[in-house]
């Protein structure tokens, strides 16, 4: 998303830049949009920051380190990139380059991933290096917390052939007394993919009075070992955690150690030798034996009360069978009132149990049981991977005695949607710019929802809006306004109208008019018979629903 710039053109040549625009990135946190303007000219007088846009998480407002400045000349532009990049912001290295909408053309094969490089070197210093050998686009280095280089970067040039140049070039090369080795960049799907062969082994329980020494000496016996370490201990002085690391200079020696020597008892322990992964590969193999060690007991379950949390989960579950866990699952929202970080439940959750037969045994009483007092949303858990493919039709549940081709000739209804719709609260003069208060609260299943009607199906459009016909209210909504609005906004303004017509249930109402496409809503904020026809066409639902059975929930106050 890159907000009011996406009318901004670019057109590049091999010997001029034309854009106005930069691309900033590495921003810290707190960075604001007034910090970066001052960051500018305090580093460069002359530069006049037009416009800063910095990309923030649409929920939580929080920045995700990245933006784009708008300057008033290209050589601003030029300016700008020799004296501001690689500057740092509130502790922290920025980066900056020209913004390019559609990405430079060699992206990937224009990029080289350097390491081996000594740690107190800077992402400028890498940068003026590599650009005897072409024109650099931009260029990082990975820093620890403390500052300092972890030991490798990357450098992007204009094009694959600038790359192929410094490939050639600067591999061995001496940078600050360290020798650096530079290779062709691959994206973690590229390095991933069909790599069956390693030469890292992970050694657990291994004795505690182990050293590195020890532990080479005992693999040294299957092949050539290029490094071997132990995990010492820092709380205990002379003794290691139980467990290390072995390099082999070969994939083949590797494997064969991992079969020798696994299992292999040593000091009365048994060895675990297996193959060394990073913290997200163990973590995604352990998710994996999880999931297929207890498949078909993992529950889904969804309309759970705002004040479920998985303590109160779990308990209400132990009646069906042993539950090994059960979680809620939550969202950071940001509250308006205090500023405030909370956790607000997403009213769903899952629960394991020991066997399939006790989730078979909870997903049939659930059905005729009522937990935390009304009818839960349970069933057998699935990745999402497994559920691509399946018709959206799976997903409908029509609401008892309702037919199967819809009410009133619409589409079947969806069990848990709509929900009523409850105006948010205003907070006039607080929060920040942009900043927006909680969603609505969804916490009860309602009525079937009203769809628009489909001309594809045979099913006319509503009749175009009446320009002259517009509808009082406190606050009139012209047509180019409403179609500026948001579903929040929309709804407040819907709210207002049907609760003059239909107090009893304008919740209700405004829930399912929400429903109905934008353009469709703004029809009937704008056109009284709209209005009028959309209201009474609701209450037939909401009275139909009623008299074949569908029990009634209490709106939240």
């Amino acid at each position: 998303v890159h907000g009011g710039f996406n009318s901004i053109k670019v057109e590049m040549s091999a010997q001029k830049e034309s854009t106005t625009t930069l691309f900033i990135s590495s921003l810290p946190g707190e960075a604001d949009e007034e910090t970066i303007t001052k960051h500018f000219e305090k580093i460069n007088s002359g530069l006049k920051v037009k416009n800063v846009t910095i990309f923030r998480n649409k929920h939580t407002y929080r920045s995700k380190g990245v933006g784009l400045i708008e300057l008033f000349s290209v050589e601003d532009c030029a300016n700008a990139l020799r004296d501001v990049r690689y500057t740092e912001i509130l502790g922290s290295e920025i980066n900056l380059t020209w913004y390019k909408p559609g990405g430079i053309k060699d992206k990937i094969t224009a990029n080289l991933f350097v390491k081996n490089i000594s740690v107190d070197t800077k992402s400028k210093e890498l940068h003026d290096f590599f650009s005897q050998y072409g024109k650099v686009f931009s260029c990082k280095v990975k820093y620890d917390t403390l500052g300092k280089c972890k030991g490798y970067g990357y450098v992007q040039f204009d094009t694959k052939e600038q790359a192929e140049a410094a490939l050639a070039g600067a591999n061995e090369k001496d940078i600050k007394g360290s020798k650096i080795q530079v290779v062709p960049f691959k994206t973690r799907e590229a390095r991933n993919a069909g790599i069956t062969k390693y030469n890292n082994l992970f050694v657990k329980c291994i004795p505690k009075t182990y050293t590195n020494e020890d532990l080479k000496s005992l693999f040294s016996t299957i092949g050539v070992i290029i490094s071997a370490v132990v995990v010492n201990d820092p709380a205990t002085p002379g003794k290691n955690k139980g467990f290390g690391f072995v390099c082999f200079k070969t994939p083949e020696e590797a494997k064969s150690a991992e079969e020798k020597l696994n299992k292999l008892m040593v000091e009365g322990q048994s060895l675990y030798v297996s193959q060394a992964l990073s913290k997200t590969e163990h973590k995604k193999q352990l998710r994996e034996q999880r999931l297929k060690a207890f498949k078909d007991c993992n529950l889904y379950v969804k309309e759970l009360p705002d004040e479920v949390d998985d303590a109160k989960l779990k308990q209400a579950f132990d009646v069906f069978g042993k539950v090994i866990s059960a979680r809620v699952m939550v969202e950071k929202r940001t509250n308006l009132v205090n500023d405030k970080i909370e956790l607000k439940s997403k009213n769903f959750g899952f629960v394991c149990f020991n066997t399939k037969e006790e989730a078979k045994n909870a997903i049939d009483q659930s059905k005729v049981t009522d937990v935390f007092g009304r009818k839960l949303y349970v069933a057998i858990a699935q990745r999402k991977e497994d559920r691509v493919g399946k018709t959206p039709g799976s997903f409908f549940m029509p609401y008892p005695g309702f037919p199967a081709g819809g009410v009133f000739g619409m589409p079947p209804p969806m069990y848990n949607s709509p929900y009523p719709y409850h105006p948010r609260p205003r907070h006039e003069g607080r929060g920040r710019p942009h900043s927006r208060p909680y969603r609505h609260e969804r916490p009860y299943p309602m009525y079937p929802m009203m769809h628009p009607m489909d001309p594809a199906m045979g099913y006319p459009l509503p009749p175009a809006p009446e320009k002259e016909a517009v509808i009082p209210a406190p606050q009139p909504v012209a047509e180019n306004q409403a179609l500026s609005m948001d579903k929040d906004q929309l709804g407040e303004q819907l709210y207002t109208l049907v609760e003059k017509k239909n107090p009893e249930n304008a919740a209700k109402i405004t829930g399912m008019l929400l429903e109905m496409e934008v353009d469709q809503i703004h029809s009937i904020l704008t056109v009284p018979a709209q209005l009028d026809k959309w209201v009474a066409e609701a209450i037939k639902v909401l009275n139909s629903a009623t008299q074949q059975g569908y029990p009634q929930q209490p709106t939240c106050q």
